[in-house]
């Protein structure tokens, strides 16, 4: 190889419908929706709330149950929904990805 074309390519943090629908979804099972929606423009739109990605983030923060303590709730809402599908968007949205599996767990100290 003599020589490399590069192509521009945007990049977007913007989520998807279905990547929106999914955290939403996330957000009320975490019962969590006080803390991460908030009212538009209560003098024009009164009642009208929008997502807060900025509190969303934050809650990652705080720890998160596992990924799949989180992935139970969210299927009996949306059963299709995969593991790694949910892990993306959670990152996506500003959330650490919560660990499942022995990395959850504390390690003993002997």
């Amino acid at each position: 190889m003599r020589a490399v074309e590069l192509e521009r390519a945007r990049l977007t943090n913007e989520l998807t419908l279905e990547q929106e629908t999914i955290l939403r979804c996330v957000i009320k099972v975490l019962e969590v929706e006080d803390r991460c929606y908030r009212p538009v423009d209560g003098d024009l739109l009164p009642g009208l709330v929008a997502l807060d990605y900025a509190a969303v983030a934050k809650l990652g923060l705080k720890k998160l149950p596992s990924l799949k303590t989180i992935e139970w709730k969210v299927r009996r809402l949306m059963p299709e929904v995969k593991r790694q599908t949910l892990a993306n968007v959670l990152a996506l949205a500003g959330l650490r990805r919560p660990r499942s599996g022995l990395r959850a767990r504390p390690k003993s100290r002997m």
